[in-house]
């Protein structure tokens, strides 16, 4: 078959407009998505550190017989990528970890959570609020206001 057979066959022209419908799915869709909403990278971003929190408590309690705090964690060298901690704010988020050691017949407990750094932008459209604690892996989600453990999964 001949260079100029193949270019007319419909299959070749089909090929080009699926190309070109990709092309501009990747280059203008896409993009204008992200700019309608700039902080989604952000609350990827703290849902995945809110993950390695939880997992480096694991690790750290496994070494150490109890939880540790967010400067403990860092020190060991349980977080993977320790100076983003050290405000303790990174990418729009504030973290927390909040620990109890176990005692008076209860168990060691810790919770973490990502708080968005502009209140002032939370309240005049509200980004979400994340939490996690050592009884559930998973996080929860919250809009406008701090999460905890009553709060949707995500």
């Amino acid at each position: 078959m001949s260079l100029l057979k193949a270019l007319k066959s419909p299959r070749f022209m089909v090929a080009i407009g699926v190309t070109c419908l990709f092309a501009f799915v990747m280059g203008v869709v896409i993009p204008c998505f992200r700019s309608y909403n700039p902080n989604v990278d952000y609350e990827i971003e703290a849902i995945k550190e809110l993950k390695g929190i939880a997992e480096a408590q694991k690790r750290y309690t496994a070494a150490n017989a109890r939880y540790g705090t967010l400067e403990q964690l860092r020190a060991a060298g349980y977080l993977t990528d320790a100076s983003r901690y050290e405000i303790p704010a990174a990418r729009g988020y504030v973290y927390t970890i909040t620990v109890k050691q176990a005692g008076d017949g209860e168990p060691a407990f810790f919770s973490a959570t990502a708080d968005p750094q502009d209140v002032s932008a939370s309240q005049s459209s509200p980004r979400p609020h994340f939490y996690i604690d050592s009884t559930n892996s998973d996080v929860r989600v919250s809009y406008g206001k701090p999460a905890n453990v009553n709060d949707l999964l995500m």
